[in-house]
């Protein structure tokens, strides 16, 4: 049985009774330890987008939830605790490598506005650029009940930052010349649990690294859903970009963060990474 959003009545009858599910949704979520479990769930709203499959439900446990293609995304009752860490320690790390009153960043994915609207609290980016390739996510949280909900409308409407609804394989990088300081990945579980990194995550470091040869911090989510754990996945990314850009002579620092996140049952880890040149 996959993760996901299922009305009760479609699961078996053994299932439900033992269980003692009585709303009509249930949310099955599989935690990376491999255990599983199900949550009564109101569904609020299901969006088939070009993209993905958008489904917004809600508990009395976790709040709303952003669950895409079966997959539980965030929680409203604790996406602080990860959004937070993930803005504030990438900062203290990327500001004892280079103090700037200002700093450039580019969030890939994150198309909540979640990460972005805590960066923006920490005052120190001057520009915050959001490439997220599904235009319904986008407009849910900066609009209506989720952008309420996960106070994520100012996002949208900030001068510091600017959303570009596309994949970003077809981002001009160019046109950003040697300005970026930070790079976040706020990827799906299956980018993030990808070890080698492939396709348009390696032509994107390219054109910074090879191309560029731009000092630069990498900000990254660890996940363990699958066969890593996140210092395994740590590890493979530390290898392959040693692998990949051996040629370049460049040097790397690296920090993580594990910590527990309610919602996923599971740990959770952040990778942060400087690159310079030797």
């Amino acid at each position: 049985m996959k993760p996901g959003v299922y009305k009760v009545s479609d699961l078996p009858t053994d299932l439900v009774r033992s269980l003692e599910l009585k709303s009509d949704y249930a949310l099955f979520d599989q935690a990376r330890g491999g255990s599983y479990h199900f949550f009564e769930v109101e569904l609020l709203k299901r969006i088939k987008s070009e993209r993905q499959l958008i489904e917004i439900i809600r508990s009395p446990v976790h709040g709303h939830f952003l669950v895409l293609d079966g997959e539980v995304q965030i929680a409203s009752a604790d996406e602080h605790q990860y959004h937070g860490t993930f803005a504030r320690e990438s900062l203290a790390f990327l500001q004892a490598r280079n103090s700037k009153p200002a700093y450039t960043a580019m969030v890939f994915g994150g198309g909540d506005g979640c990460l972005a609207r805590e960066m923006l609290q920490t005052n120190k980016f001057g520009s915050i650029e959001i490439i997220d390739w599904d235009k319904d996510v986008l407009r849910l949280f900066s609009d209506g009940e989720m952008a309420e909900v996960f106070n994520t409308k100012d996002v949208f409407t900030s001068d510091v930052v600017k959303v570009y609804s596309e994949d970003f394989r077809d981002y001009r990088f160019e046109d950003l010349g040697d300005t970026v300081d930070i790079l976040y990945f706020d990827l799906t579980d299956e980018a993030v649990d990808d070890p080698a990194w492939a396709g348009q995550m390696v032509d994107l470091l390219t054109y910074f690294i090879a191309d560029q040869r731009q000092e630069l911090v990498l900000a990254v989510q660890l996940g363990s859903r699958f066969c890593h754990t996140p210092t395994a996945n740590f590890e493979l990314l530390l290898k392959a970009l040693n692998e990949k850009f051996r040629d370049q002579n460049i040097a790397l620092t690296h920090k993580e963060i594990c910590f527990y996140i309610p919602s996923y049952s599971t740990y959770w880890a952040l990778g942060f990474v400087g690159i310079s040149y030797a």
